[in-house]
């Protein structure tokens, strides 16, 4: 999926919006997300990798 979109930051992670009550999830390096609006139109982000410790 980060393949697709244009001058990625490989220092964020792409997160994929949680519809209604279901959580934000990361979305990794070679995963696929289908794109078809089953529940509604799909909401992306991009946030800085989490680095704890």
């Amino acid at each position: 999926m980060k393949a697709r979109v244009a001058d990625w930051d490989s220092s964020h992670d792409l997160v994929l919006e949680g519809h209604g009550n279901d959580p934000d999830r990361i979305i990794g390096d070679d995963e696929r997300v289908s794109l078809d609006k089953d529940k509604g139109p799909l909401r992306f982000s991009s946030a800085p990798k989490a680095n704890f410790g």
